[in-house]
Order: structure tokens, then C-alpha cells, then sequence
């Protein structure tokens, strides 16, 4: 009796989370496209901040500098690179006045160096309505700005996000990105209902009201967050700001995860930092995560009913996961292995977690961060 409780309480919670996951999808709009207007253009400041960003650089900033219907500058923050950034940033400024390149040579004790960065941009930033902090990879189409800010308007949101295209995709990799999208869209439905508990931020294209954003400190309040982009989307919210996401498939692109072996190095450095760097609550979540799928998979073996509801509630992510490969242009087959990349996600937190202790910190940006400043977020 005990045994078929708790497989069917296994299938409902994988059940939960492809409803949860399809509502997500239903929540998370895509990106109007523009329509002429006889307004004046937003004024849209974009802060930048790159570090040895030689080989993405330049096509990044063909990208802004292209934006259209929208009056922009774009302040380039130089975080202490040692290749040859320095020398295209000055480059492309004696060509474009648009273009503002700022250097900094050493970092100030207390800070993280993109927080950092990002808020000596703002600083020397001109006046805007708006502030875009992107990225050096991100590629942007010649009017995703302008649309962004006219969404925000339409949601009346101070803190607006862009979810990207991934670029550079294997087919393992396209398989694991898909299940860790399942995630991204579920949070997107705490987005829509202006959850204070749990935000998102992209910290590719993060759009925030000039005013809100500096009213709630802006980045000198996250000095040391590794996650400044989820910190700033929670700041504004529980300050009562609306925040909202758009899919921008055709608009937007990044390069995150790429193959089997990047769901580990890229996540290394951040994972851990979404449970405070808490070993017990990395385990637990962990342990849960575990249980419920393999108490999910070997739950025929049982020869119960129970048994195959356990299952088919984890099969039931074949369904969300379809509905996503589908809203970014993937094929849809691959979505029967999302199923089994589950355990993956569980991996990479218990990879960040392990990196991270035996380090006694994060190294981000060629600088050592002791994992108990980080814990105090000082």
C-alpha cells in the first residue's frame, strides 16, 4: 500500500511539472515585431562589459551600432583585458561617436569584476529611459532594441528580458539544452504572475528602466553576487517593479551550452551560487531529483499500476518538451531523450557544488573569490 502512495505521488510530481511547464510556454510570448510609429525613438543606453573579448566583440557591437529606431549609445566597459580589446574598442570609436570605451585597470576590494564593470558603465553612461546591460556574444537583430523597449512599454515593466536562440549546438547538446529549457519556461510562468519568491534574469539582454534600476542601488547593490542577473530581477520585483520575458528566437542569440562536456564547465562557476552555497540543500535537492526519476523509470518492474503511472507521468515530459523544441525551431525528436537528461541537471548542481568546496571559492574573470565573502555577499 505504502509502495503504490508513493509511486502515484512520484507520477503526479512529474506531472505537475509538465503542466507547469506547458502553462510556461503559453506565458512566455514572442517578441512583436515592429511597427512604424510616429513617437520619438527610446533613448536606450547599452552598458557592456567584456573581458578578453577580441574574437566576439566585433560582431557584437555591428550589432548595436545597426540597431534601428532608436536613438543609442553604447558604453563598452574594458574589464581588465589583456588581449587585443583595448585596441578594437578604440578603433571602432574613432569611427562611430555612438561608441564609448572605458578601461579599468584593477579591481577594487569587495566588488566581483562584471558587477563591477557594469556599474562603472552606468556611471559614465549619458542620459537614457533606458538602460540594456548585453553581453559580448550576444547577437542582436537590427530592431530587437527598439521592439524590447516598446514590449516593456506595452507590460509597463521596469525590468525586461529577451530569451535567447543558442547557438553552436551538437545534437548532444541541443538534447541537454532542451531539458535545462524546461526549466527556463516553467520559471517563465512565475514571471507572469509577478512572483516576488523566484524571478529571472538573462543577463545577455537585460532592459531596465533607468529609473528603477538606479533607485534600488543597480549594481552597487550586487557587488558580489555571482548571479547579478537574477539578483537585479529580484531586487526590482520585490521593490514592486513589474518585470516580463519575451522569446526572441530570431532576434537574439547567445552561445551557452554547446555540448555534452559545457553543461559542466559553463555551469561550474554559477550552479551552486542558486542554492547560497549550501551543501545540504544541493544534496537534498539533488537526492530528490534522483529519486523521483528513477523511482519514475523502474516503476513498471514493480507490475503495478502505480508502477506505469510513475512512469507515464515521466514520459508526460515528451509533451512540454516537444511544445518547446518546437518554439525554438529544433526537431521535435529530441525531445524522447528529455526524459533521460533529467539526471543531468542534478549532476551539473553536484558538479558546481563539489568545484566550488574544493576550491574554497570561484574563480570568475581571472579572479579568486573566497567562497565565505560570497556566502555573506560582500
Amino acid at each position: 500500500m505504502l509502495l503504490d502512495v508513493l509511486l502515484v505521488l512520484v507520477g503526479l510530481a512529474w506531472l505537475r511539472v509538465s503542466v507547469t511547464v506547458l502553462r510556461g510556454s503559453a506565458a512566455l510570448r514572442d517578441l512583436e515585431p515592429f511597427a512604424g510609429e510616429d513617437r520619438a525613438p527610446p533613448r536606450v543606453v547599452v552598458i557592456l562589459a567584456v573581458r578578453d573579448g577580441e574574437h566576439e566583440l566585433g560582431a557584437t557591437l555591428d550589432g548595436l551600432l545597426a540597431q534601428r529606431h532608436v536613438d543609442l549609445r553604447v558604453v563598452v566597459v574594458d574589464d581588465r583585458s589583456r588581449d587585443a580589446t583595448p585596441a578594437l574598442l578604440a578603433g571602432r570609436a574613432a569611427l562611430d561617436p555612438r561608441l564609448v570605451p572605458l578601461r579599468v585597470d584593477s579591481l577594487p576590494d569587495g566588488w566581483l569584476g562584471k558587477p563591477h564593470a557594469c556599474w562603472t558603465g552606468v556611471r559614465a553612461a549619458p542620459d537614457s529611459d533606458w538602460l540594456l546591460f548585453v553581453d559580448a556574444d550576444s547577437r542582436l537583430s537590427p530592431d530587437a532594441v527598439t521592439r524590447a523597449v516598446r514590449a516593456a512599454e506595452t507590460e509597463d515593466a521596469a525590468h525586461f528580458c529577451l530569451v535567447p536562440r543558442l547557438l553552436d549546438l551538437t545534437l548532444a547538446g541541443r538534447a541537454v539544452a532542451l531539458a535545462f529549457c524546461l526549466g527556463l519556461f516553467e520559471r517563465a510562468l512565475d514571471v507572469a504572475r509577478g512572483s516576488t519568491r523566484r524571478a529571472m534574469g538573462v543577463g545577455a539582454f537585460t532592459l531596465v528602466r533607468r529609473d528603477a534600476y538606479l533607485a534600488g542601488g543597480g549594481h552597487e547593490a550586487l557587488r558580489m553576487q555571482v548571479l547579478e542577473d537574477m539578483s537585479l530581477a529580484m531586487r526590482m520585483r520585490r521593490a514592486g517593479h513589474r518585470s516580463a520575458l519575451r522569446l526572441a528566437i530570431d532576434e537574439f542569440a547567445v552561445r551557452w551550452i554547446t555540448d555534452l562536456g559545457s553543461v559542466f564547465t559553463v555551469l561550474a562557476k554559477n550552479y551552486f551560487a542558486l542554492f547560497r552555497y549550501r551543501l545540504t540543500l544541493v544534496l537534498i535537492a539533488c537526492a530528490a531529483l534522483w529519486s523521483l526519476w528513477a523511482a519514475a523509470l523502474l516503476g513498471p518492474l514493480t507490475d503495478r499500476w502505480t508502477g506505469w503511472f510513475a512512469f507515464a507521468g515521466l514520459a508526460s515530459l515528451w509533451l512540454p518538451a516537444a511544445v518547446v523544441a518546437r518554439r525554438y525551431r529544433t526537431a521535435r525528436a529530441l525531445a524522447l531523450w528529455t526524459p533521460l537528461c533529467i539526471p543531468l541537471i542534478g549532476a551539473a548542481l553536484l558538479h558546481s557544488a563539489i568545484v566550488t568546496l574544493r576550491n574554497g571559492g570561484v574563480r570568475w574573470r581571472d579572479t579568486f573569490y573566497p567562497l565565505a565573502r560570497l556566502r555573506r555577499g560582500e
